[in-house]
């Protein structure tokens, strides 16, 4: 069966951060020498989950961001959550960390 394009996001994002050197904490993405950098520079090797949404949505449609933040709401809805401020999945990436996230997203990918 053929993905959704909401599901090919999540799959790409997936594997930006699956790996635990892939992920990062307090911004959306960082360059090798661990720098803050915009999620969809060339350089930008390590991700949050937010950035990993944004940057995969970027990739996957030629250069937007908008499927991102839709994404980002269909993630926290399949696993309960609505958005509010300690559910939001910046928040839940730095507080609770990459373990969470990767759960999060492969629930999302089940719905």
């Amino acid at each position: 069966m053929a993905k959704t394009l909401q599901q090919q996001i999540i799959v790409r994002a997936l594997e930006l951060i699956s790996d635990d050197s892939k992920w990062t904490e307090g911004t959306d993405a960082r360059d090798a020498r661990r720098r803050p950098c915009r999620v969809e520079a060339p350089e930008a090797v390590r991700f949050c989950a937010v950035g990993a949404l944004a940057r995969a949505a970027f990739e996957l449609t030629g250069g937007s961001f908008a499927l991102g933040d839709q994404i980002e709401t269909a993630v926290l809805a399949a696993n309960g959550l609505n958005g509010l401020e300690r559910e939001s999945l910046s928040w839940i990436n730095d507080q609770e960390g990459h373990e969470r996230i990767v759960a999060m997203f492969q629930k999302a990918l089940l719905d």
